[in-house]
């Protein structure tokens, strides 16, 4: 349940409020671990019911799955469902006649009845009003026998339904084309994802493109000439990073400050790798030639560094419980790495078990403003973006970016 019909057709039954969703369900290609119909990673696809906020529940085919062995996968996940509770399935088929009288054949077999929320209506009307309710998907599957591959990778809106031969359905229901959505007004958050191209020749569709889960390829400057509204996140990042590090430069209790908070952000919101850790690490750097260096700095930037590593986990999925997590995690690394530093570099404590164990102690205090500090940096951070992202739409993470060959 990845496409653009399918996505309205959530958003009608949720609006009707009549029914109650309790899962998605898609069917993925075992092996491949793609969606069978356009080749979707089924990662991307967890993503994508993570921003909806709906479990989906994935029905595994074998590879060139013939007739009898899909109908006999299917009619058990139907089974699940109807042991469940589960009487009803919606669809989101609009004409396609025949299509609907298998559907209704298969789910009778098993006592269950299917729901057409969309069916007869207008597809050009349809996909007009899809564009208007603010969803955003891509095509990322072509049939290039029925149109030209070069659709492929192009954003589905306005501009591209003007663009499709007369003989094209503006929806793709004769299997012309198939999207990929990725953000709305029922997402909780936009959906990250690669387009990277390959082709599948084994079938009928010479040209698709497959969305991978994870950060962009495209390098930070090419993102910012493709899609100025990239060039605006990035300063706003950028400036949070270095206002935070400029922060340090205020009077505070010991360790309440935003270096872990300033590490996890930057892990967790930066597309590039290496902007992820180089601006990060310039701010502290700069607000440390202003504090002073001294003897521990190497072990400092090297929490700092597992901090950025954790906020990559973050990033896969941006949650209040990750960052809390990723938080007590910053702060007790540091803690341990600095401490065991100070008994190692200085002679204030004896270089046995015992000494060690004293000087852990006496950090105690310097842990708990630490937590702290980390937690509410944290919070103003994550937080801080989150509402400009709700104000500011321009600064939202784009949801697709074409990866570079």
């Amino acid at each position: 349940m990845e496409g653009r019909t399918r996505r309205w057709l959530l958003r009608k039954i949720l609006a009707e409020g009549r029914h109650e969703v309790a899962a998605l369900l898609s069917t993925c290609t075992d092996g491949f671990h793609r969606v069978s119909m356009h080749g979707a990673r089924c990662s991307l696809l967890n993503r994508q019911t993570d921003a909806l906020g709906i479990p989906c529940r994935k029905v595994f085919i074998p590879q060139k799955c013939i007739n009898d062995d899909y109908e006999r996968i299917m009619r058990e996940a139907c089974l699940e469902f109807k042991a469940a509770g589960i009487t009803q399935v919606a669809f989101g088929d609009l004409f396609l006649a025949d299509i609907r009288a298998y559907r209704d054949r298969m789910l009778a077999e098993v006592g269950m009845t299917a729901l057409y929320p969309v069916w007869g209506l207008n597809t050009s009307q349809l996909a007009r009003e899809f564009f208007r309710d603010g969803f955003r998907a891509t095509l990322v599957c072509v049939d290039s026998q029925k149109l030209d591959g070069s659709f492929a990778g192009r954003a589905y809106d306005e501009a591209l339904l003007t663009s499709l031969p007369a003989h094209v359905d503006p929806c793709g229901e004769n299997g012309e084309f198939h999207t990929f959505v990725h953000d709305g007004p029922i997402f909780r958050k936009p959906v990250a994802a690669d387009l990277a191209r390959s082709c599948n020749a084994a079938s009928s569709i010479s040209q698709i493109y497959c969305l991978n889960p994870g950060r962009w390829k495209t390098k930070t400057k090419q993102i910012s000439k493709e899609n100025p509204m990239n060039n605006n996140r990035y300063l706003v990042l950028a400036g949070m990073v270095l206002a935070a590090a400029a922060a340090r430069l205020l009077p505070h209790p010991w360790n309440f400050t935003p270096i872990g908070a300033m590490a996890l952000f930057g892990g967790a919101q930066f597309a590039s790798k290496r902007a992820a850790f180089l601006l990060p690490f310039s701010a502290l750097f700069l607000s440390d030639l202003v504090l002073g260096l001294h003897r521990l700095m190497p072990f400092v930037y090297g929490c700092f560094a597992l901090t950025v590593c954790l906020g990559f986990w973050v990033h896969h999925q941006r949650r209040a419980d990750r960052i809390v997590i990723a938080s007590l995690l910053s702060s007790l690394v540091f803690f341990l790495v600095t401490n065991f530093s100070v008994w190692a570099c200085f002679e204030t404590y004896p270089k046995n078990a015992v000494g060690l164990f004293e000087c852990y102690v006496a950090g105690l205090p310097f842990l708990r403003n630490g937590l702290l500090g980390d937690l509410f940096y944290s919070g103003v951070l994550f937080g801080g973006l989150a509402l400009a992202e709700y104000r500011f739409t321009s600064l939202r993470e784009p949801g697709l970016v074409p990866a570079t060959a």
